[in-house]
């Protein structure tokens, strides 16, 4: 049988769980859920939407704040709210096109989209 030391970091005491036991199933199993819904999401429609957004909401934030911009600032010059800034740096809202160019060339900043074949599953 397989048997792994689990630590109490309460009492700082080591304990000796056999594998199946429910001290072990406990860690364990959540652990491996953890790791299926991480792989999931990661994987999902969902995820790689939230990824782009929260990619793009940091360069915009790291080209503001780099240029000194404060966002009401970047959004009168852009001719948008600033509320919209704000949902775009936070990774609440994507913008259309217009929008992400004029933001682009207010921070000095060029659009390239880049589109590339994936692999079929």
């Amino acid at each position: 049988m397989n048997m792994k030391t689990l630590t109490n970091t309460t009492t700082k005491t080591n304990t000796t769980a056999r594998e199946g036991s429910p001290a072990m199933d406990t860690g364990a199993r959540a652990s491996a859920n953890h790791d299926s819904w991480n792989r999931r999401r990661r994987e999902g429609e969902v995820y790689q939407a939230t990824r782009r957004a929260i990619e793009l909401a940091q360069v915009i934030y790291d080209a503001r704040t780099a240029r000194n911009m404060s966002q009401t600032a970047v959004a009168k010059a852009a001719g948008i709210r600033q509320a919209t800034v704000s949902a775009i740096e936070a990774a609440d809202h994507l913008p259309n096109w217009e929008t992400l160019d004029r933001i682009a060339a207010v921070l000095g900043l060029e659009l390239n989209v880049t589109l590339t074949s994936v692999a079929a599953e």
